[in-house]
């Protein structure tokens, strides 16, 4: 066990992988993996793969526009969630149980950087912030 006065999360969204939920995906009869597991298109040579899924139908595939192909493997890049709730007991100041930021400010000296899913400059400011309230916290305190 740990003790500190200060906490800052900045292990950003990268927390767990998902698959959007779709109809008919459970029917899908073609091999289907998320884009973090995806190592080489060796595998896929001679197969067809697509994005822009709307439906799937065992192996057809019904596209935003309205097309229906048939496919051999689908392959995801759906993003992550946040799973902070799942190990972080008090977690209700910063986050909403399903991972959602409130603020990058939470009590007891709670911090979160990279979670506003807005990028690279959002995670800046972020750190800025943080960095500038730690400072007040400490010139306070001598």
């Amino acid at each position: 066990m740990y003790a500190s006065d200060l906490l800052i999360l900045a292990t950003g969204e990268n927390n767990e992988g998902y698959i959007t939920k779709m109809i008919g995906i459970e029917n899908f009869k073609g091999e289907i993996i998320r884009s973090s597991d995806y190592r080489s298109g060796e595998k896929y040579k001679d197969k067809k793969v697509l994005p822009g899924i709307l439906e799937i139908k065992e192996h057809t595939v019904v596209f935003d526009n309205g097309d229906e192909h048939q496919f051999d493997a689908i392959i995801f890049a759906t993003g992550y969630k946040n799973i902070v709730a799942k190990w972080l007991k008090d977690y209700s100041s910063i986050f909403l149980e399903d991972g959602t930021l409130i603020n990058w400010k939470g009590e007891n000296g709670l911090y979160c950087a990279g979670f506003s899913k807005r990028g690279i400059a959002d995670i800046s400011m972020d750190a800025r912030a943080i960095a500038d309230d730690i400072k007040t916290i400490r010139v306070d305190q001598i």
